[in-house]
């Protein structure tokens, strides 16, 4: 069930249900029905000849076929256009940091689940946020979005310090960012 979700950034939850807000509910249920049948097909064949890995590789590349066909499908009847640059970015930013996480929690014994969990977060998070502005995954825009988020949940706790803080990493980030890839 999650080896679909390498492509979120792509978009194939937001596809559906842009779709299905607009009442353009035929839309998605071609993109399913055409995303089942590629599945029902590629599992028997991929199934047959590698087993488990066939499966996988199956629902990898289903989930692939989907998102384009969504995307071709936004782009022609929405004239809506996903930015493939900022949201590889995001894979590479969320990337990195979970092999990090992963590689700090081979050291911590299975016998503390909680420990690992809070250990995990935290070394995920750092190195998320040290990351996601030096490659661009963030800028100026994304933190002005989450600020607003923040403050309409009602939260006072994160509505203020949190995009403050944020804000001044991106801005030296990203003037340390510029200097070296010259953008």
């Amino acid at each position: 069930m999650l080896v679909p979700m390498l492509l979120v950034g792509f978009g194939p939850i937001s596809i559906g249900n842009f779709f299905n807000s607009q009442g353009d509910t035929r839309a998605s249920f071609r993109v399913g029905l055409v995303s089942s049948a590629v599945s029902i097909v590629l599992s028997l064949l991929l199934i047959w000849i590698l087993s488990v890995f066939g499966l996988l590789l199956s629902i990898i590349v289903t989930s692939f076929i989907g998102n384009v066909l969504g995307h071709f499908v936004l782009r022609k009847k929405y004239g809506l256009y996903t930015d493939v640059r900022h949201a590889t970015r995001l894979l590479i930013c969320s990337a990195i940091p979970a092999g990090v996480s992963y590689g700090v929690l081979q050291f911590i014994p299975s016998s503390a689940p909680i420990l690992g969990l809070l250990i995990g977060s935290f070394v995920f998070l750092v190195s998320c946020s040290f990351l996601a502005p030096f490659l661009g995954a963030l800028d100026e825009r994304d933190i002005s979005n989450l600020g607003s988020m923040l403050g309409a949940s009602g939260s006072s706790l994160f509505s203020k310090p949190l995009p403050d803080v944020e804000k001044r990493m991106i801005l030296f980030l990203d003037s340390k960012r510029k200097r070296i890839f010259k953008d």
